[in-house]
Parts: C-alpha cells; sequence; structure tokens
C-alpha cells in the first residue's frame, strides 16, 4: 500500500482530470485519479467551502487554475515515519498538527490554527484539513530535533521528513492544496 501527495487544485483532483506518470522517465502505468462529473465536482468544493466558513475566519483562499505541480508517492511506513517521529518527540516539543494528521488529508496554502476533520461528499471516510504553512513549520521544527539524534532508523525519516517540507513549500509557493490520498 502506498500514500500518493499531490500539490494541485482540488477541482482537478476531485475531476480526475490530471495524469501522473510513474518510475524513470515517465515510463509505467500512467494512474488517473477517479473521474467525476462537474456537479460532484462543484459538491465537493461546496462542502469544503462550507468547512472552512464553521472554523476559519476569513475563509482561505487558493489558486484553483494551476496546474499539478508535484505527485510523489510514498509507501505507508515511509510516509508515517515524520508523523510518528512527532508524537515520540510530543513530550520535549509540542508539533500539534503531525502529532494527529492522518491521510487522507488536503493542506490548505492558507495560514490557520484549526484542525478539521469531515467526511466530503466524494469518499466515505473521514479527510483532515490542515494549513501547509503550519505543517511547513512543524515539519522543519522536527527536521531541526532530528539533527542531533544519529539513530540509524531515522535515516527514511529523514529523508520524508524533507521531501514534506519541500512539498509544503512548494503548495505555499504556488498556492496550491497538497492532497494527501491512501
Amino acid at each position: 500500500m502506498s500514500v500518493s501527495v499531490y500539490v494541485m487544485p482540488l477541482s482537478n483532483y476531485l475531476s480526475g482530470s490530471f495524469r501522473v506518470s510513474w518510475g524513470p522517465d515517465g515510463a509505467g502505468p500512467i494512474p488517473q485519479g477517479p473521474l467525476r462529473d462537474p456537479e460532484e465536482v462543484a459538491q465537493g468544493m461546496s462542502w469544503l467551502g462550507e468547512q472552512l466558513d464553521r472554523f476559519v475566519a476569513p475563509r482561505p483562499t487558493w489558486d484553483e487554475s494551476g496546474p499539478l505541480r508535484s505527485a510523489t508517492v510514498f509507501s505507508v511506513d515511509g510516509f508515517f515515519g515524520p508523523f510518528l517521529e512527532a508524537r515520540r518527540r510530543a513530550y520535549r516539543q509540542k508539533m500539534p498538527l503531525l502529532s494527529v494528521l492522518e491521510p487522507p488529508q488536503i493542506w490548505l496554502p492558507s495560514e490557520f490554527e484549526a484542525r478539521l476533520t469531515s467526511v466530503p461528499p466524494w469518499s466515505s471516510s473521514e479527510w483532515g484539513l490542515a494549513s501547509a504553512p503550519k505543517v511547513h513549520a512543524e515539519l522543519g521544527r522536527l527536521l531541526t530535533a532530528m539533527e542531533d539524534d544519529e539513530r540509524p532508523d531515522l535515516e527514511e525519516t529523514r529523508r520524508v521528513t524533507e521531501r514534506l517540507l519541500e512539498i509544503a513549500k512548494l503548495a505555499v509557493e504556488h498556492d496550491a492544496p497538497v492532497i494527501v490520498e491512501v
């Protein structure tokens, strides 16, 4: 099993109108998201707006017109490494988002305090909503905290943390959501 992480407009993700190529030089199968009609996409976007209106004022905005900026696949174990390490270190250093976030989730490129969870119309499971700048800040603190820890089992966790840090930064720079799905 794997975790896919996309930096792209949510409407593109919901419509399934994107293609990514896996493997060296784009070789391999071309996965595509589940196709949804425009009405389902509009319902999904409306749901997200309603969730944000309930908990975040003013409602965060982001660019819904850009292209797919990044598509990364992690093993489940690799992806969860930074989150588990944040939980392990929680007694020394607070990382409230990393300690509780689990896929599926959306990181919005706006700064807000709330971590929201709800079941969207496009899924039967609960999705989390978080602030990409806040996730970025916590990933940076986690990476700094791991600098002096020379345990060999942390090497993959460091690599995944660095990649997730890049992804969160990319989302903020391009004003695009990060979609994390299992």
